[in-house]
């Protein structure tokens, strides 16, 4: 409880304090409007209730406002001057024309009289002239300023090429002037903008500032695309090393079963040879019953079979029917399980591919539609800084 009445007493006083902290500020910004307004009691009772920034901003409309009216009061009166001295040297000329019975020395000096004015009037014609070259010169170098200064700042927070080519395009398209939110004097109503400066400039870099993140977003995904890459890459490679390891185990086998043929080859024909020979003797024996031409004929099939049996025999290295029946089953097996894998592996080398290609367009994508949405953003943020 002694707490909560010291926290309590505590308050009270700070309460106290800007209270009158507040009170003090009031009195301070009335007494400025009152020393400003000393002698114009009706601008002052309008402004008493107003702050300091708020009776700047309506004065510096009002004077704005009464200077464009001034320009265009001068600006009339110009004309009027101009029409003016065009009436007076036509009602000169007809005055001439109508006294043609005149002296000629009142016709001379007439003439010089033109003639001086229309010098004058030369002469006033280059003089606003040459204030105007003046004048456009002020404005380069004012141009210049403006464009180290934009140039410093869009350094400042990493704006690209192409978006200070897009705020240039756009703002030659729309007649925008952006010297004008940063040299309030170039103008002739550059005071309502020059107010809200510090606005503009925190909006542009806020929407700049999206513009980085989402760059940030596209270089993330970038770096994605190329690490997959990078693995289809590597698992390519590690296809294509089994594929070959694959081969040269296929060529390891057949090297080991040529070895083993050429160690089988010389027992297998000292055994065919023999074989044949006792077949010889036996068909030797029963050829006394049966016809030449037959015998001849068998002869020739017993021979071809006998070949293709030694071919087999030389090719596999074995000498039993049914290991040769086994190994040619054997290869049968391994030679569709290889092209089974091959087919696999050309699959998926086809399916990385098309990764490759799809993850190579849709980085290109991203990044023209990166360019493009950063531009638009700018643009935008124009538009709302202008509106």
């Amino acid at each position: 409880m002694e707490k909560n009445a010291e926290s309590i007493q505590q308050l009270r006083q700070e309460n106290q304090r800007l209270h009158k902290r507040l009170s003090e500020a009031i009195a301070c910004k009335r007494g400025v409007i009152d020393e400003a307004f000393n002698k114009r009691g009706v601008e002052k009772e309008a402004y008493r209730n107003m702050s300091e920034k708020d009776a700047l901003t309506v004065q510096d409309q009002k004077v704005l406002s009464k200077t464009k009216r001034l320009n265009a009061q001068k600006h009339i009166t110009q004309t009027k001057q101009q029409h003016l001295e065009e009436l007076r040297r036509e009602y000169q000329r007809m005055k001439a024309e109508a006294g043609g019975g005149a002296p000629s020395a009142d016709a001379h000096a007439r003439k010089k009289e033109e003639e001086a004015m229309t010098l004058r009037a030369q002469e006033n014609r280059l003089e606003k002239i040459q204030f105007k070259c003046k004048e456009a010169e002020n404005i380069t170098v004012n141009y210049q300023k403006v464009k180290r200064h934009l140039q410093v700042r869009l350094d400042v927070v990493h704006v690209t090429p192409l978006q200070m080519i897009s705020c240039s395009m756009f703002f030659s398209s729309t007649h925008f002037s952006p010297w004008s939110l940063l040299f309030p004097s170039l103008t002739s109503g550059p005071q309502e903008e020059s107010l809200t400066f510090q606005g503009i400039l925190d909006s542009l870099e806020a929407e700049i500032l999206k513009c980085r993140e989402e760059l940030n977003k596209m270089q993330i995904l970038n770096q994605e695309a190329r690490s997959s890459k990078k693995a289809a890459k590597s698992e390519l490679q590690g296809q294509e090393e089994l594929l070959y390891k694959e081969r040269e185990e296929r060529e390891h086998v057949i090297s080991s079963y040529r070895r083993k043929t050429e160690r089988h080859k010389a027992p297998a024909e000292k055994a065919e040879g023999k074989r044949s020979v006792m077949v010889i003797q036996a068909e030797d024996m029963s050829s006394e019953a049966l016809p030449s031409e037959p015998v001849m004929e068998r002869k020739e099939v017993l021979s071809t079979f006998e070949d293709a049996y030694r071919c087999i025999k030389e090719a596999t290295g074995v000498t039993n029917m049914q290991e040769i029946l086994e190994r040619f089953t054997l290869q049968k097996e391994k030679h569709q399980h290889l092209l089974k894998l091959k087919e696999d592996n050309e699959k998926m080398l086809q399916q990385l591919r098309e990764h490759k290609e799809l993850l190579n367009k849709e980085l290109q994508d991203v990044k023209y539609s990166g360019e493009a949405q950063v531009s638009r953003w700018v643009a935008l943020a124009v538009v709302s800084v202008r509106g």
